[in-house]
């Protein structure tokens, strides 16, 4: 699996992002399936969240119980890749840097 965090430029509207050569970033993070309960409580908690919100449309307050950080916390970013790229949809800007993390994060499937 792969996990994708999209971030917009300071203070800018998507739509004026899509147009500057950087206006995302894109932090990839491939994802490891393990055995065992290893996985961070970030992963537990969006989990949970997530059956709570089975249909496309349904919502949910999260209450700050839970954080983006709280699902990258063990990862290694120290060792990546990067490049300038554009968006895999439409409407296809080149609009993004990529940075591409070289260590899985390792998930438990159990929750």
């Amino acid at each position: 699996m792969e996990m994708h965090l999209v971030h917009i430029k300071n203070n800018m509207s998507i739509e004026d992002a899509l147009k500057e050569s950087d206006g995302l970033v894109v932090m990839s993070f491939i994802i490891k399936k393990t055995k065992g309960n290893n996985q961070a409580s970030g992963w537990n908690i969006l989990a949970k969240f997530l059956k709570d919100i089975p249909e496309k449309g349904n919502s949910k307050n999260l209450n700050g119980e839970f954080s983006l950080g709280s699902l990258w916390r063990e990862a290694d970013v120290h060792h990546y890749f990067y490049y300038n790229g554009s968006l895999t949809s439409l409407p296809g800007a080149k609009s993004v840097i990529l940075f591409v993390f070289a260590v899985p994060l390792e998930i438990s499937y159990q929750v």
